[in-house]
């Protein structure tokens, strides 16, 4: 490998005083080359700027997408260089991140990984908008993600379970330090300004409150917008020579914003192989649009709704039990005034719908659908509990039963240990491209969807990011188009 990995594991002669963490990220990302990456950790790069992509698309078709669009382009000239995907518009990339990143994830349908409980794609909106006004290369986009990749997580990691547990979302926290790395890696930053960039995204990034996505508030996507365009804005005031606390606080006081928010720190979970394992191979990808948490509901329902002979009106009860944090966090019934964000995150509504329309994806969370008082009906006849046995089992697997009892008698069961999309059940790339082209049938035509489809598995050879961001304008569309894969 090349040089830069030798720096990364040295750093700890800081660039700066003592700050061994920061400096270790900051050369580490600051060196990284694409010719430097594994050739299979660029395939699953790929992938998750595709995935991305779709789940951006998407979110362009709906009301709420609208509304980012125009608050955050409110007082935006007609001068634009960053594209905002699905709306054929353009922004400043700052603008353009921040509707972008809470376009992608409206639906919840974004990649994630498990063992920082955080969604790393929040740096794609951050790097594409980068890469796209300074009109560089798919290699540059791909070392700038998966370097974006490699902070978020790592930090999600240091601050997991017990960031989450005080009240903090990774994604929001964590996702703004990786946004700020992948900008530096486009606006190439050395060591020292890389360093300069993660102080000031620890300064700058959002609280990211978790009861915002439990309570189902409609802010919940912006966080991922915010993590993004705040992740730019901390690398152009390094670039202007600001500087921010160290994420491992200053040597004199300590207290930065991983201890502050998380108290217990694993610091050696940040350098924990750095330039050895790249955390985006164990990232995974979403079969359903809601919480992770509640995707064991989601497939056990289904497995009954496949496999099952039975009418919704027979349904007498239904039974959830599954480990104790899914129980927890999503035992919460919505009604006719609710959000789309709070169906995502409720075990009763996930259930009710599956097995009412044996099917969940976007259609099941449309404003008309999780308001229908058939299904809200159905949803009050499940009850959530924590199992004691399954539990057990947590976190190793994600284990969850569900049980549908008849009028006539009949219980009909399924349990599922480890759902849909886990890197150990991983989602198949085939099963990705079917993903990537209904979510983006939703903004663009066939043809168009396939054209960005194959651009994007072919991005190591892309001279300039901006014939990419042209496509997925939605503006242009063609009928015509080849999947080259």
């Amino acid at each position: 490998m090349s040089g830069f990995l030798k720096l990364a594991d040295t750093s700890h002669a800081s660039l700066h005083g003592e700050r061994p963490y920061t400096d270790a990220l900051a050369v580490f990302c600051a060196g990284l080359r694409f010719a430097d990456i594994p050739m299979d950790v660029v395939r699953k790069t790929k992938l998750c700027i595709l995935d991305s992509l779709g789940t951006i698309l998407a979110g362009a078709t709906t009301p709420m997408g609208r509304n980012i669009y125009r608050t955050a382009t409110r007082f935006e000239g007609d001068d634009g260089i960053a594209t905002i995907l699905g709306m054929a518009r353009k922004a400043s990339p700052p603008a353009a991140a921040l509707v972008n990143g809470t376009l992608s994830e409206i639906f919840e349908l974004q990649d994630g990984w498990r063992f920082g409980n955080n969604h790393p794609c929040v740096v794609i909106p951050a790097a594409l908008a980068l890469a796209e006004w300074k009109g560089l290369s798919g290699r540059d986009l791909i070392a700038a993600v998966v370097a974006g990749y490699e902070v978020t997580n790592r930090l999600s990691w240091a601050v997991h379970p017990r960031h989450l547990a005080r009240g903090f979302l990774p994604t929001g926290t964590a996702g703004t330090c990786g946004s700020a790395v992948a900008a530096g890696r486009l606006l190439g930053f050395d060591g020292a300004k890389m360093a300069a960039a993660l102080g000031v995204a620890g300064f700058i990034l959002p609280v990211s409150t978790a009861e915002n996505l439990w309570a189902g508030y409609s802010a919940k996507p912006l966080h991922s917008g915010y993590a993004a365009k705040l992740g730019i804005e901390a690398a152009l005031l390094a670039d202007d020579g600001f500087a921010g606390c160290p994420i491992e606080g200053s040597a004199e006081r300590g207290r930065g914003f991983l201890e502050i928010t998380t108290e217990e720190v694993k610091f050696e979970r940040i350098l924990d192989r750095l330039g050895e394992h790249f955390t985006v191979r164990d990232v995974y990808f979403k079969a359903f649009p809601a919480c992770r948490h509640a995707h064991g509901t989601a497939e056990a329902s289904l497995n009954i709704g496949r496999s099952e002979s039975y009418a919704v009106a027979e349904i007498e009860k239904i039974r959830v039990l599954t480990y104790d944090l899914s129980a927890s966090l999503l035992n919460r019934y919505t009604d006719d005034k609710s959000s789309m964000i709070a169906a995502q995150f409720s075990i009763p509504y996930v259930a009710a719908a599956a097995l009412a329309d044996r099917a969940l994806g976007t259609a099941q969370f449309a404003e008309a659908r999780i308001h229908d008082k058939a299904i809200l009906a159905l949803s009050r006849k499940v009850e959530v509990a924590g199992d004691p046995a399954l539990n057990a089992r947590y976190p190793e697997v994600t284990p969850t039963r569900v049980e549908v009892t008849l009028r006539d008698g009949r219980v009909l069961r399924s349990q599922v240990d480890m759902p849909k999309g886990d890197p150990r059940v991983p989602v198949g790339e085939d099963e990705l491209f079917e993903k990537f082209s209904a979510l983006a049938g939703l903004a663009v035509d066939r043809g168009t969807a396939a054209r960005i489809l194959g651009a994007v598995l072919r991005l190591e050879d892309c001279d300039d990011v901006r014939s990419l961001t042209a496509l997925a304008s939605g503006q242009g569309s063609t009928a015509d188009g080849a999947d080259s894969r």
